[in-house]
């Protein structure tokens, strides 16, 4: 992905072992992000930022997968807050997917 400041990132995905290994990796011009974090974790989870400088490693406590989303969107309703997470961003993502899924004959 090339964004609009000229900065890159790169998806990589797989299933490679009989048994998992959740976690993903964000490839990017200036640095890593990777996590390791099954899918639908919950509780206190990391995640590590590494540039060619350093390491930084990042916990969050996630006590529920969908609650931020769900208790931000109910402020939404309430109380016209703005969405973190914009239509504008949310098309863009879909029409990243659906490339991503056609170049892989899906």
């Amino acid at each position: 992905m090339e964004f609009p400041s000229g900065c890159r990132a790169s998806i990589v995905t797989g299933m490679c072992a009989h048994q998992r290994g959740d976690r993903y990796f964000i490839y990017g011009t200036n640095g890593t992000i990777e996590a390791p974090v099954p899918f639908n974790a919950n509780g206190l989870l990391k995640y590590y930022i590494r540039t060619e400088d350093n390491t930084r490693e990042v916990t969050v406590d996630v006590p529920n997968n969908y609650m931020l989303e769900v208790e931000q969107f109910g402020r939404c309703i309430r109380e016209q807050e703005q969405p973190f997470v914009t239509h504008a961003f949310s098309i863009e993502t879909a029409r990243t997917m659906d490339k991503i899924l056609s170049l892989i004959g899906y």
